[in-house]
């Protein structure tokens, strides 16, 4: 498809996969929904978002677990999976925390949900499979809150402390 086109009729590449994934949500259109309220909450947010559009995902033909699956053994699907997650989702979501090592979040987020995806849906590992969302998202939960917020190995620019809001944006105190 002519790139000229494509902005013309869908604004971006990423924004031509929203629309051939046939999501129920933009993820842009989410951005201010995961910012709204304490940052302490933002990974239970980001994950219960996530799972809610997956579970519509399936009840709709499963068109993101399609591109997972396909992500496996297809480079290109590979590469449109990590440029989806890490600018239209997770990377608009650090680049909004304004947190040291915003690219290494954005990694360490994916994999989780990733890793979730493929553990719930194509594997079938039956304990992630039959798991309520409420426990996944007690267990996985904490772990995204902290790669989005908490410190990491190589944070030179991080101070101990908890991180605060000041408006939509997140400082490490």
């Amino acid at each position: 498809m002519d790139p000229a086109l494509v902005h013309h009729y869908f604004g971006s590449k990423d924004q031509l996969l929203v629309a051939a994934l046939k999501l129920p949500v933009n993820p842009r259109d989410v951005l201010p929904e995961l910012l709204d309220g304490p940052v302490e909450g933002i990974g239970e947010r980001l994950l219960r978002r996530v799972l809610s559009v997956w579970a519509g995902d399936l009840e709709t033909g499963g068109h993101m677990i399609g591109l997972i699956r396909a992500s496996i053994t297809h480079e290109d699907a590979a590469r449109m999976m990590r440029e989806f997650f890490t600018r239209e989702i997770i990377g608009r979501l650090v680049e909004e925390l304004e947190v040291p090592q915003p690219r290494l979040r954005v990694g360490l987020v994916a994999s989780q949900l990733m890793g979730l995806a493929m553990a719930r849906f194509i594997v079938r590992m039956e304990s992630i499979a039959s798991a309520d969302s409420e426990t996944l998202i007690a267990c996985y939960a904490p772990t995204i809150q902290r790669y989005l917020t908490g410190p990491l190995p190589g944070d030179h620019a991080a101070r101990p402390g908890r991180a605060k809001t000041r408006g939509r944006r997140v400082l490490l105190a």
